[in-house]
């Protein structure tokens, strides 16, 4: 589908890329990309409950 992604380019340390790799090898996360997105939306869902007052209704597809 394209325009759903952006790329995005994120500098990291380097214990966090190796715990990111050592999720997918225990095959949590199928890729980098995903626990990245996962730990991004629940970043952001937690904000916009602390923001909104522990109110609204966030969608998961990724839409605040």
């Amino acid at each position: 589908m394209k325009g759903r992604f952006v790329l995005l380019a994120v500098r990291m340390p380097r214990a966090y890329v190796e715990f990111l790799d050592r999720l997918v090898k225990a095959g949590i996360y199928p890729n980098r990309c995903e626990a990245i997105r996962k730990a991004v939306r629940d970043f952001m869902f937690e904000e916009y409950e602390r923001l909104e007052g522990g109110g609204g209704d966030a969608d998961e597809g990724g839409g605040l």
